[in-house]
């Protein structure tokens, strides 16, 4: 008996360290700016196999200047349910990380709208103003982008 319960048991977690739960997927891309500076824009998808009509992902831009020195960043993460006809953002939250004392953030807000979620900030310096907004989009079919 004890040896067809270890043997249930091992088999048990051969399985189930075999099937991931979560996996990331992630995109990259940058937008270059006309003073040298640019903006590095990522994606991460957390994709989880065990509940495949829903999915979180963020969308993080990165201000960076012409050295690759972050100045700062904006982040939106949003969860959305799919069925492979629609998509809709149930959840929707900003962050953002300033690590050049040159600038300071204001107006930091997120929103949801439909398959999207929507995150804003200004960044200002000194003679500069830019506000940024991100917005991480559903497919019906659970595509982050």
């Amino acid at each position: 008996m004890k040896k067809i319960i270890t043997s249930i048991f091992i088999a048990f977690m051969m399985i189930t360290t075999i099937i991931p739960v979560n996996a990331l997927e992630e995109n990259m891309s940058i937008e270059y700016l006309s003073n040298g500076d640019y903006i590095e824009t990522t994606i991460v998808s957390n994709i989880n196999t065990l509940a495949r009509s829903s999915k979180s992902g963020t969308k993080t831009e990165k201000y960076k200047n012409a050295s690759g020195e972050v100045m700062w960043s904006i982040s939106v993460t949003g969860t959305f349910s799919y069925n492979g006809s629609s998509c809709t953002c149930t959840k929707a939250t900003v962050s953002t990380t300033k690590p050049s004392s040159m600038w300071s953030l204001s107006n930091k807000k997120a929103s949801k709208s439909g398959n999207k979620a929507i995150a804003s900030v200004t960044g200002h310096a000194p003679g500069v103003n830019v506000t940024r907004t991100v917005t991480l989009t559903c497919s019906p079919s659970g595509n982050l982008s």
